[in-house]
């Protein structure tokens, strides 16, 4: 037991020779924290006084290429991001919650992500990543494009009342503002600002999302 010990501490000692603390330290610069890996930067949290606020392309000359989980989450100041062309992902939640929150723009140099009318997909639009959450306007139709929806991408969107789904969309469809997978089998999302107490889950329902 003793020497199983010792070689676990002695592990644990190797690591962190190897990898000191301070290289996995959230670091600031301004109004964003951010980690440092293999020369890019990692965004990962915002401390700033919100309104229109531009990510940076690089920092300490240093290329910023992730955004990470819910970096920016809860950020009730925030009005409108910008996302610049060296962003290559994003992380679960980046803009969830942000209820004052109109648009997410993206630089048209990049090219992994996009926008349209301030909302956030991937590039060629299979993947809606986030509604702002201050968006508005009460019902939003889901693109044709769309297969893929991310994780709490209409996250603290109050005020919709409804999404609707393109009639084209193979992957998704909709019943009174409520979101479905196609064959309704799966409630993805019940609006936030929808009126009424109550509502019954329809009978062909098997799984809710989260």
């Amino acid at each position: 037991m003793f020497k199983k010990l010792t070689v676990i501490l002695l592990t644990l000692s190797m690591i962190l020779v190897m990898f000191p603390v301070s290289a996995f330290a959230d670091k600031q610069l301004g109004d964003f924290t951010y980690t440092e890996a293999d020369g890019k930067i990692t965004i990962t949290g915002y401390t700033g006084a919100g309104g229109d606020v531009t990510i940076p392309n690089t920092i300490d000359g240093k290329p910023v290429t992730s955004i990470g989980d819910y970096a920016f989450a809860f950020c009730s100041s925030l009005t409108s991001i910008t996302i610049p062309g060296s962003v290559t992902n994003i992380g679960g939640g980046a803009f969830a919650w942000c209820n004052s929150l109109t648009a997410i723009n993206v630089d048209p140099s990049n090219t992994a992500y996009s926008s349209a009318d301030g909302v956030l997909f991937n590039i060629d639009k299979t993947t809606l990543i986030q509604y702002p959450g201050g968006k508005t306007g009460t019902e939003y139709t889901i693109p044709e494009s769309v297969t893929s929806i991310g994780e709490g991408a209409f996250a603290g969107c109050n005020s919709l009342t409804a999404i609707n789904v393109d009639p084209s969309n193979t992957a998704y469809s909709s019943a009174d503002g409520v979101l479905f997978n196609i064959d309704k089998t799966t409630l993805i999302q019940y609006p936030g600002g929808k009126t009424g107490t109550e509502y019954t889950i329809p009978e062909s329902v098997t799984s809710i999302g989260e």
